[in-house]
């Protein structure tokens, strides 16, 4: 298979690309994209043409981005419907805190950074005051955050009754003004922006939601990146430990397998530009893994056959992320590969020795070497020695007897 390079390494029109994969990603359930993020970014955008229009762009990007210090939940947030069950819940109640800290991590120095961690941080302030995670009430919260609120509320409430849409969203509205989480100012003007026209499409149409996004983030005012020496690569190792985030045990694993990756592929002789996006391709390789239940992924014993299914499709979903993004693209056949075998025994696609890209056999051996090295729920850590001699076992079975050669 031929690996042909399409990564942008531009962080001014990479970043951006970057945010919406991540929302994507953190959106992943078992067996569909739920696009909330996208949702939320959506409608608190048309709320807030007309509410605050001066801050369009950072509203976009913070809808994007509201649930993302809730990635290590056992499972999505929008199956906490109830505010009783996510006071109940310590992870829950704390995930806007843990987003704000998130987002003011990012390597990226542009105007309004502080304002989208302060938007993610109220958005589960209730006007009444009965939310979280500091109970302020009324115009004690910011009107960004209280688009958000609106808008998230919005999109969880309609999945309790998809069909038909026209009747999930007048019940949506009406559990909305009914629960008194937003000012009765904040639901008039959704309402009247699902009013403008049929919503059906964007709520219901994958292709539809994805253009308006598009459409939408072309139009936003530039993040205007300042500071931007290793931007790229400080946002990659950021979202890294993002997704190592969702498991226990997962702690660092994308870290060290972009820097085990790179290391192998300087031994191999590749060139600069190739080991770079091999290391970048590390830091994502897993991308598609939150979309698996963290029951799955710190299951003690066998798995079963459907979780097994579940656990396989990840790779497939790295794929099927990255490539979605024309900045990323060039990622995808190198970290969505780190599962295939030389024999063509592997997922999730069986494929066979150089049919695998390159970048794809040194991610499997770089893999591998941190699973036999790492505390794992259903298996003892392994000294490096024993890792190494694993991989001399596997040579041209597993592994790409080349590869394995240069690491060992």
């Amino acid at each position: 298979m031929n690996e042909t390079r399409h990564l942008t390494t531009d962080p001014q029109s990479t970043f951006p690309q970057l945010i919406l994969a991540l929302s994507t990603a953190m959106d992943l359930d078992e067996k569909v994209k739920l696009y909330h993020g996208w949702q939320v970014a959506v409608w608190a955008s048309k709320m807030a043409e007309e509410a605050c229009p001066q801050q369009l762009t950072e509203i976009f990007y913070a809808g994007l981005l509201h649930d993302i210090g809730g990635i290590g939940l056992s499972d999505h947030i929008i199956h906490w419907p109830r505010l009783d069950d996510q006071l109940k819940n310590p992870e829950v109640r704390s995930h806007p805190y843990r987003g704000a800290q998130i987002i003011r991590m990012i390597p990226v120095v542009f105007k309004g950074l502080h304002h989208i961690a302060d938007m993610v941080l109220e958005h589960h302030e209730w006007w009444d005051g009965r939310g979280y995670p500091n109970g302020k009430s009324g115009d004690e919260i910011g009107k960004e955050a209280q688009l958000l609120r609106a808008a998230d509320a919005f999109d969880v409430y309609r999945r309790l009754y998809p069909e038909p849409v026209s009747e999930s969203v007048v019940s949506a509205l009406d559990r909305l003004a009914s629960s008194q989480e937003c000012s009765s100012q904040m639901v008039h003007l959704l309402k009247k922006n699902l009013g403008r026209e049929d919503p059906s499409p964007l709520l219901r149409d994958e292709a539809a939601l994805a253009e308006l996004i598009r459409q939408m983030q072309d139009r936003l005012r530039p993040l205007v990146l300042q500071d931007v020496s290793d931007t790229l690569e400080g946002v990659l190792l950021l979202f890294a430990k993002v997704i190592d985030a969702k498991h226990s045990y997962t702690a660092g694993h994308s870290e060290r397998i972009a820097l085990y990756s790179s290391q192998i592929a300087r031994a191999l002789g590749l060139p600069d530009d190739q080991v770079r996006e091999i290391r970048y391709a590390g830091y994502l390789h897993d991308i598609g893994k939150l979309s698996v239940p963290r029951s799955i992924l710190d299951k003690p014993g066998p798995l079963d056959e459907e979780e097994r299914r579940l656990v396989k499709n990840h790779p497939r979903l790295t794929i099927e992320v990255l490539k979605f993004f024309p900045a990323l693209r060039g990622l995808a056949q190198i970290a969505g590969r780190h599962h295939e075998r030389w024999d063509g025994q592997g997922y999730p696609d069986g494929l066979k020795g150089e049919e695998i890209p390159l970048g794809g056999r040194i991610l499997a051996v770089a893999d591998a070497l941190d699973a036999l090295t790492s505390d794992r729920p259903y298996r003892e850590i392994g000294t490096f020695e024993e890792a190494l001699q694993d991989l001399r076992t596997n040579r041209s079975k597993q592994f790409d007897p080349r590869v394995v050669d240069a690491t060992v």
